[in-house]
């Protein structure tokens, strides 16, 4: 059967200014919507495809390319695409631990410091593998309508 996921993540880094020490920062916001198919077996165990799309919004301080005592605050948006396999396995009646192998592919999104002609890459593409635990609702637990394997 089909799942619905909607994610957000947000990240907020600081760093300095190499030529004066002035504090820099950047902030990510990232929105993962995500349709999982869970491959029905009669069994614990149950694998799912998954996949979606991934939106984020980007903000952060560049150091300015003409002068670079100075520092010029730049945001853009990015649009990726999301796939995956995971897997996901009955610890108990209502409990279930699960691994994830996603990768994320964000589209390059550029940005330009005010009174520059160069543009700056401000999101790239990136890997990331998750592990995760969850907590499943219903009888039985099972993915198969509430059947048991033979023999349970």
């Amino acid at each position: 059967y089909l799942e619905f996921e909607l994610s957000w993540l947000t990240s907020h880094h600081t760093g300095s200014n190499v030529f004066n020490g002035n504090s820099l920062s950047l902030t990510q916001n990232s929105y993962m919507l995500a349709l999982q198919y869970d491959i029905d077996t009669f069994d614990i165990f149950t694998p799912y495809l998954k996949g979606g799309a991934e939106f984020a919004s980007h903000s952060q301080d560049i150091i300015s390319p003409t002068t670079p005592f100075g520092h010029s605050p730049v945001s853009t948006n990015a649009f990726g695409l999301d796939i995956g396999v995971g897997s996901k396995v009955q610890v108990a009646n209502n409990f279930m631990v699960g691994l994830d192998l996603m990768y994320h592919s964000m589209f390059t999104a550029t940005a330009t410091p005010p009174n520059s002609v160069i543009s700056v890459n401000a999101i790239q593409s990136y890997f990331t593998a998750m592990l995760r635990v969850g907590f499943s609702f219903g009888q039985g637990g099972y993915h198969t309508g509430g059947a048991k394997p033979p023999g349970h």
